[in-house]
């Protein structure tokens, strides 16, 4: 193929990218979040966005479990949506620990021509965890805490000493500056 119809290909490749990246819009994407009991979850925050990318818009469901967002996206993308519910935490245990439940729930879908019907999310994951906390006895007799070493000790180099070695050179071009110009004198 000759290099110049090669050239006109890439042009008109380059040329066409901007109407690709423009291709994208704001999108009107909204639903409820349920519970698995399928009660409504208000409060719970929902981040929208397209998949593949890290801008997510976040909103906060209403008291209907209601949440409603734009995002700018192009038919054809994949639109996820993430909740996460209010944690909740246990009173410590025997011995010392809290149990902490998040519920969580995600839901996708492929963008297609025109606006998008409404999505439901339900809070079907629980995320769990465990802090413990450990209580030390306490000993008998205190502990000496050994002095501190990160000072500079004899002969290295610190703050002090470069001034130390900043003056000197000073005073040794004060003194080779006296002496020519004693020479230049005499």
């Amino acid at each position: 193929m000759p290099r110049a119809r090669l050239i006109a290909i890439a042009l008109v490749a380059l040329l066409a990218l901007p109407g690709v990246a423009s291709a994208a819009e704001l999108v009107d994407v909204s639903g409820t979040v349920r519970n698995v009991d399928t009660t409504p979850a208000p409060g719970v925050e929902v981040l929208v966005g397209v998949a593949g990318t890290d801008i997510f818009q976040p909103v906060t469901t209403d008291a209907a479990g209601a949440f409603a967002a734009q995002i700018e996206a192009a038919p054809g993308d994949t639109i996820e949506i993430r909740a996460t519910g209010a944690t909740v935490r246990s009173e410590p245990d025997e011995e010392g620990c809290v149990h902490a439940t998040t519920p969580t729930g995600r839901a996708s879908f492929v963008l297609g021509e025109g606006a998008p019907g409404p999505v439901e999310v339900v809070l079907d994951t629980m995320l769990e965890s465990t802090v413990c906390t450990t209580t030390a006895t306490p000993e008998p007799t205190p502990r000496v805490t050994p002095p501190a070493t990160d000072r500079p000790g004899a002969g290295a180099s610190g703050a002090g000493s470069g001034l130390a070695v900043a003056l000197a050179v000073l005073g040794s071009l004060v003194a080779a500056g006296w002496l020519a110009a004693r020479r230049r004198a005499a």
